[in-house]
């Protein structure tokens, strides 16, 4: 029965190659609309899941890094030293600005961070020392700027917002969205930012032993302009504006169960073709004693061979693209196990339901076909 399958789907062979493009080509849709939707779902986080920080303190009506830019002059901070439970804090800056490379501009984010603490710093470095950010104007840029321009940077002059840096050091892994992270002292964030008062973005907390962090925040909340969430909180917060109040994650979601459905409306079409034009085959099949179980083995083994090679095609090519556009454009793909294995699933069930209506028609098929002239 297995070589009756291969036969029918391989006795085409421009069209069956047409047809394992199709499904590559949707799935490769699929891989990358859902590499995309994680990637970003998982850099809307990244700062949060690598700060050490019990307590997120941020401005009044801002819930999440994402939404709506939060900004904490020091009047609002100083409140900080008197509730209780708070151990001590220190202050970021976030800020969206535009580096001079070699002549060449780029977006980044510039994280101002506390040296002393070093909270809101570098996690994983490449190459430098954090030390040398105690430097004036000096700065530790993310690996992905030296992939961008194609040179090291350590050592190198760049401008931020027309002030010349010192890169002293590479980061490693430390992307938001699109923008790389550049990292500094909070001093010299503030001048690069060019505050017009001592202000931050954010206020992290650590919370003294034995309080309960959701209670502090709860106080810190009473602060006349300012909100305060615990971590895991902020980072519910954020994933859950990009993922639903932006719009950006389900449009994703939605592009990736297009492909989904392409790819096994393919399937169908091709398994329903190469089934009517061998139903005087099927026809001598049941004529010779062959059961539904049979001709639902035959069936089966033409759409699981399908879908294998289509998938195979699929994933070669998701990999390609998604290298090639991270490298163009900065744009984090992260294609997990997660996805590779529910795409191959989810796509192999859509097609044996679509295969179905192959099924009815070869199981209608009269045997005596066979005898008719």
């Amino acid at each position: 029965m297995v070589s009756i399958a291969r036969k029918n789907l391989f006795q085409d062979k421009r069209r069956f190659l047409i047809t394992i493009s199709g499904i590559g080509a949707s799935l490769t849709l699929v891989f990358l609309t859902m590499g995309v939707f994680t990637g970003s779902v998982d850099n809307s986080v990244l700062i949060i899941d690598h700060t050490r920080a019990d307590i997120w303190v941020t401005q009044k009506g801002v819930t999440d890094l994402l939404g709506v830019g939060s900004a904490l002059p020091e009047k609002t901070l100083q409140p900080l030293d008197t509730i209780d439970g708070v151990q001590n804090y220190s202050k970021l800056i976030c800020a969206p600005l535009t580096i001079d490379v070699y002549g060449s501009q780029l977006k980044v984010m510039v994280y101002g961070y506390n040296l002393s603490s070093g909270v809101g710093g570098p996690w994983s470095m490449a190459s430098g020392s954090i030390d040398d950010l105690r430097q004036n104007g000096t700065v530790i840029v993310d690996q992905s700027i030296e992939a961008k321009f194609g040179k090291q940077l350590t050592g190198d002059s760049i401008s931020i917002s027309g002030l010349p840096q010192k890169v002293v050091g590479v980061s490693r892994d430390s992307k938001w969205f699109t923008f790389p992270l550049v990292f500094t002292s909070y001093e010299n964030a503030q001048k690069l930012w060019r505050a017009t008062e001592d202000s931050a973005n954010y206020a992290l907390v650590d919370v003294k032993p034995n309080y309960d962090p959701l209670k502090v925040s709860k106080e810190i909340s009473t602060i006349n302009g300012a909100d305060a969430f615990i971590t895991s909180k902020i980072r519910d917060n954020t994933r859950h504006w990009l993922i639903f109040d932006s719009g950006a994650g389900m449009g994703l979601l939605i592009g990736a169960g297009v492909g989904w459905v392409v790819a096994a409306i393919i399937v169908t079409l091709t398994i329903y073709t190469v089934t009517m034009e061998r139903i005087p085959e099927f026809g001598t099949l049941k004529a010779i004693g062959a059961s539904k179980k049979d001709i639902y083995k035959i069936l089966l083994e033409q759409v699981f061979v399908s879908v294998t090679l289509g998938y195979t095609v699929g994933v070669v090519c998701s990999f390609i693209a998604a290298a090639a556009i991270m490298k163009i454009t900065l744009l984090p793909i992260t294609i997990g196990l997660d996805t590779l294995t529910l795409a191959f699933f989810l796509t192999l069930i859509l097609s044996i339901l679509g295969s179905l209506i192959s099924a009815r028609k070869v199981n209608k098929v009269d045997p005596a076909i066979v005898f008719r002239a």
